[in-house]
């Protein structure tokens, strides 16, 4: 219920209460009418009798007002402390929309830090994927098929003589075989195949090989 409630029955209970106020303080004065009338048909009483009749009405009239006014008390009573607890209750919403709206502003903030962090990594994100697929363009695979026989190869290939060895892988090289010297160099053991690279006559072709070992790679 709120404020704008509770006033309007408040009102409308006020109004009430005025309404019998003034019936019973009409039918007192009527009564008093009639009594004066009364008296007046009768013969006149003693100036002490008079003032106690008098009393003795006043104290009547007084006696039926007050039940009146402490249920119009109590009424007010219960309207002030229900009027108090709507403000309260109104006070509490307002505290709880500040929060609220706080949480929300809080929630847009984070929101714009989270785009602009993402606008921040889309270029580092991108190189790194621009050189991952590089990566995986520069891979040498052997297909698990190849195995077999690039060991049978790489075990020919240590056995025979240094020199010739890294004339051969100097040729294939030269012939656009570098990945298939590279696979067959990646089966052999450390040092023939290091012996095959001191054989090759052009230290950069030894260097390209040795690179291309690097990035080879077994299929499961």
């Amino acid at each position: 219920m709120n404020i704008k409630k509770i006033v309007i029955i408040g009102v409308v209970t006020a109004a009430s209460f005025g309404v019998m106020f003034g019936l019973s303080k009409r039918k007192a004065h009527e009564r008093q009418q009639q009594e004066a009338a009364a008296a007046a048909s009768k013969p006149a009483a003693s100036e002490p009798a008079h003032a106690e009749a008098e009393q003795a009405r006043a104290a009547a009239e007084v006696a039926a007002l007050r039940p009146q006014e402490k249920a119009l008390e109590e009424m007010q009573r219960e309207y002030r402390q229900k009027l108090d607890a709507c403000r309260k209750k109104e006070e509490e919403l307002a505290t709880l929309a500040k929060r609220v709206q706080l949480e929300q502003d809080l929630l847009k903030k984070q929101a714009q830090d989270l785009e602009t962090l993402q606008m921040q990594l889309v270029a580092p994100l991108t190189r790194l994927k621009e050189a991952q697929a590089e990566l995986q363009k520069s891979r040498v695979t052997i297909a698990a098929s190849e195995k077999a026989n690039l060991k049978r190869t790489a075990t020919i290939y240590a056995s025979m003589d240094a020199a010739a060895g890294g004339r051969i892988l100097a040729d294939m090289v030269a012939n656009n075989k570098e990945d298939d010297a590279a696979r067959i160099l990646f089966y052999m053991q450390e040092r023939p195949a290091a012996k095959l690279l001191a054989e090759i006559p052009d230290r950069g072709t030894a260097a390209k090989l040795f690179d291309r070992l690097k990035v080879i790679k077994e299929e499961s």
